[in-house]
């Protein structure tokens, strides 16, 4: 079973080498919030949410579950762990009302599925939780095995796969008691930074607030190939980049003739989208581009349905209508609302020439969505194909009544729009007669050069933004918004050259700055104009 079987159609991974705990008393809500570092008032009742323990410095000491169930709060917490996590917590239990003991659990499994939401939660051991940065359900004890039938297994390699390719922290690797929770993959997940205070939660703001960490996890998508003995030789080996550090491999993923390897990288270098070369003190030298983690960004059922309405798609567009419709009918299996499917699946069947078939889907679509105009259309085509046209010009009809309506919202739209764009053009007008009245009394002024080329660049004047965009660079070097405008517009306007040139230096300038967010925005450009001259 591979990765994406797994991710799309469900599939069991054992849950080895977690302890299960329970928290009892009246005060345990409070005590937990005091003490870890995510707002467990954001916690669903049945589902867990990760957390983390700091010390005051910031460093990650554990990591741990806190499943809610009614009138019951669970600790999940890495066997390796367990000990010295429950003795931390139960030292801060000064007058509370709290008590941590153990909770024996039996064939304890992760199951991924697409539509979690049709599982009864309420079970006493079912747990909606996010594992290996994958949504899916927790079970436990022999009675919750009935639940899942016919269930694949992800072999232990691929489970290795999904930990590497989703940044998953592993202990005593990329996570470890010295490592701040900045440095982490646990900062996107495990902590909150807008809930109240908690031990370490001055130091881990501090830096949040500031430019973040100076190393972080990224995964390398490698360009060239080596064997695996080579690889496994450089983990936990630091590296060089352009000469001075650039960071830590920690571990690797190889799976048809792609090799993506997880690394600590500082942060002048993490800009996504680029190329990166990495050089070891064996002379081994890799090379690849960078992504951000999770490498899956469709999480949600709703996301995993649309890509798989994409790939269906995609799949029709190649001539290979099969694989077509299985990717659509597994869209539909996850989101049986999804129209759009529906009505590709009664296309596709048309064109084949199965037009029962297609009326069927089509009968389908407007079950999901009885305004559809296309609906009705093609279903006349196909009973029009079948012979009967009484039925066919009954169907023409009930399309031109619905698209009557149609056009009515859209009309309803197009005025809304209008009126949108029109305060649109009021308030860019205000503006710019605010930045004017500036630079009357100073024309060097920063902020109002790069006021008046960013309304200049919307307006679609390139010319008059491209003076007032350039002014910003002079007068301030390290502006990465101004660089990232210029380039945009030099690339509207035509000048792809220019706009190469800009972004080239304003990726530099933003990544030094650590303001990774332009910094990725002006790499996203500068690739696709690259794959546009290509």
């Amino acid at each position: 079973m591979t990765i994406d079987d797994f991710r799309y159609e469900g599939g069991v991974i054992p849950f080895k080498g977690w302890l299960f705990f329970e928290v009892l008393g009246q005060d345990k809500d409070s005590f937990l919030q005091s003490q870890l570092t995510n707002d467990l008032t954001n916690c669903q009742l049945n589902f867990a949410q990760l957390n983390a323990r700091l010390d005051r410095n910031g460093k990650v000491q554990t990591f741990l579950y806190v499943g809610k169930k009614e009138n019951k709060t669970l600790l999940l917490v890495p066997e390796s762990l367990a000990d010295f996590t429950i003795r931390e917590l139960e030292k801060f239990i000064i007058m509370e009302d709290v008590k941590i003991e153990p909770l024996e659990t039996t064939n304890v499994f992760f199951y991924l599925t697409p539509i979690r939401n049709q599982y009864n939660l309420e079970n006493d051991k079912l747990l909606g939780i996010e594992y290996l940065g994958e949504e899916g359900l927790l079970y436990w004890g022999e009675e919750n095995r009935l639940f899942f039938t016919n269930i694949n297994h992800l072999a232990e390699d691929e489970v290795s796969g999904l930990r590497v390719l989703n940044g998953w922290p592993t202990w005593g690797q990329d996570l470890d008691s010295n490592k701040l929770i900045n440095e982490t993959t646990l900062n996107e997940s495990a902590i909150s930074y807008s809930k109240g205070c908690f031990l370490g939660q001055e130091t881990a703001s501090k830096i949040h607030n500031n430019r973040g960490s100076t190393y972080y996890p990224i995964l390398l998508e490698l360009k060239n190939s080596f064997d695996k003995k080579e690889l496994n030789s450089l983990i936990n080996h630091d590296f060089k980049v352009k000469g001075r550090k650039g960071g830590t491999f920690y571990s690797f993923y190889e799976k048809m003739n792609k090799i993506f390897v997880k690394v600590a990288l500082y942060r002048e270098f993490r800009v996504k989208g680029s190329f990166l070369e990495i050089m070891f003190d064996n002379g081994i030298c890799l090379s690849g581009v960078i992504h951000y983690f999770p490498y899956f960004k469709d999480k949600t059922s709703k996301e995993k349905a649309d890509q798989l309405f994409f790939k269906g798609t995609r799949l029709f567009q190649e001539g290979k209508e099969e694989d077509s419709i299985k990717a659509l009918e597994l869209c539909l299996k996850i989101s049986p609302e999804h129209s759009d499917a529906y009505e590709s699946i009664g296309v596709i069947h048309g064109r084949l020439g199965q037009f029962e078939k297609a009326i069927e889907y089509m009968d389908k679509l407007l079950e999901v969505h009885p305004e559809s105009v296309m609906a009705h259309t093609n279903k006349s085509l196909y009973l029009m194909k079948l012979g009967r046209i009484e039925e066919a010009e009954e169907e023409k009809s009930n399309a031109a009544v619905k698209s009557f309506s149609y056009f009515g919202e859209e009309a309803k739209k197009k005025k809304d729009n209008e009126r949108r764009e029109q305060d649109i053009q009021e308030e860019l007008k205000r503006k710019e007669g605010m930045f004017l009245s500036v630079l009357e009394i100073d024309e060097d002024d920063v902020l109002a050069n790069f006021g008046l080329g960013e309304i200049n660049y919307k307006k679609n004047n390139f010319k008059k933004a491209n003076e007032h965009l350039e002014k910003v660079i002079l007068l301030d070097l390290k502006h990465s918004v101004a660089y990232l405008t210029l380039g945009k517009s030099y690339e509207a306007s035509g000048d792809i050259e220019k706009a190469r040139e800009i972004y080239n230096l304003g990726i530099e300038v933003a990544s030094k700055k650590g303001e990774m967010k332009p910094a990725n925005e002006m790499q996203s450009r500068l690739s696709n104009l690259t794959k546009s001259k290509v």
